[in-house]
């Protein structure tokens, strides 16, 4: 009897700390420290924000405007809001560029433009094309606007749609990369 008393005790002991320890839970691993996460507030900000851009000689050649700009420290890119770039005329033929965002890379060499980007080439005062995107890619050094996105461009009434462009501002090409459609309308 004394060996069945101490078995049931037993096995009443071992019940018991099993229902304790799986109330525990087990010990974990020392997780590794997350990296530092990127500037999430700017070190500065503009409102009204004015830059111009000159040539070798000091002429004028092109003049960011942004209605608001935030710097971040982390990569020293600049974000844009309500961002417009005039391309000073050459030989009578300039450019307007509007954005609702833009980013310039922390090298001032990329401007990323995105939000009902437009884009209005001018010849002496007459607008001569109008050109419509989600988001391009400016790279003032080279005077190029590259976008993957579709594009449209208007023309007086006529109006050409397609994915991808390549606009040389210097030479004065614009080219539609892949899937052009063109509408002409005949002038009266």
């Amino acid at each position: 009897m004394a060996r069945w008393a101490l078995g049931l005790l037993l096995a009443i002991g071992l019940i018991l700390s099993l229902w304790l320890m799986g109330d525990r839970e087990a010990p974990s691993l020392p997780q590794p420290e997350p990296p530092p996460e990127a500037a999430v507030h700017p070190d500065y900000w503009i409102s009204g924000a004015q830059i111009q851009r000159y040539d070798a000689d000091g002429q004028p050649l092109a003049r960011l405007n942004a209605e608001e700009l935030a710097n971040y420290p982390d990569d020293q890119r600049s974000e844009l809001r309500q961002v417009q770039i005039h391309r000073e005329p050459v030989a009578g033929l300039s450019w307007d560029i509007r954005a609702d965002h833009g980013m310039v890379s922390g090298d001032s060499d990329h401007v990323h433009l995105y939000g009902d980007v437009r884009i209005e080439r001018h010849r002496q005062t007459r607008l001569t094309a109008s050109l419509f995107s989600d988001s391009l890619d400016y790279f003032p050094e080279q005077e190029l606007l590259l976008t993957d996105e579709p594009v449209r461009m208007e023309q007086g009434p006529s109006q050409t749609t397609g994915r991808g462009m390549r606009a040389e501002l210097d030479k004065d090409r614009i080219k539609i990369l892949s899937e052009v459609r063109t509408r002409h309308v005949p002038r009266d």
